[in-house]
């Protein structure tokens, strides 16, 4: 091998090391804040239950604070359903086409995806922009803080894609 190709052959290597180390600080994150908000979910909700059956009042604070775990929750958990290959099922495909025609479909599944966690980054930056005045009196934040889970699960979603992580733990068993 010439030093040419060796010089070529450890960048490649790096870039991948790269890459596995970016997919892995992404499901890290995405994971602990999934998990953070629907466990706050579960506790606002419970609290909310609670106040109404025994105060037959509302507790407000816990609808907004319910209301923006959830949102956390679904766009964090994004790049981790991606990555399992849960978003679009087509399993039974892959079973009758040849292995080319299934790469190709893998590819332009993971080209759709990337296309519509663009739109939603984007939208999500437009949200932000349109509500960065607007505060929760309740909770004593602006409302963009809540939002702000749009473009940043639709990036960590992009980061996943672009690492190659479309279904890739349906193939080595992890999450």
């Amino acid at each position: 091998m010439s030093r040419g190709n060796r010089t070529i052959d450890h960048m490649i290597r790096g870039t991948q090391r790269v890459g596995v180390v970016a997919d892995r600080i992404v499901q890290i994150v995405a994971s602990a804040v999934a998990v953070t908000a629907l466990v706050v979910a579960v506790i606002a909700g419970t609290q909310q239950i609670a106040t109404r059956f025994l105060t037959d009042q509302p507790a407000v604070t816990s609808e907004y604070i319910l209301r923006a775990s959830l949102i956390w929750m679904t766009f964090s958990a994004l790049p981790l359903c991606i990555r399992a290959g849960w978003l679009v099922r087509v399993d039974f495909i892959n079973a009758i086409v040849s292995a080319r025609t299934s790469r190709f479909l893998g590819f332009l599944s993971a080209a759709a995806t990337a296309a519509v966690m663009i739109l939603i980054l984007v939208a999500g930056v437009e949200i932000l922009d349109r509500v960065r005045l607007q505060h929760v009196p309740v909770l004593g934040i602006s409302i963009a803080w809540i939002y702000f889970a749009i473009p940043f699960g639709a990036a960590m979603s992009l980061v996943t894609l672009a690492t190659g992580g479309l279904g890739r733990s349906k193939l080595n068993g992890e999450i």
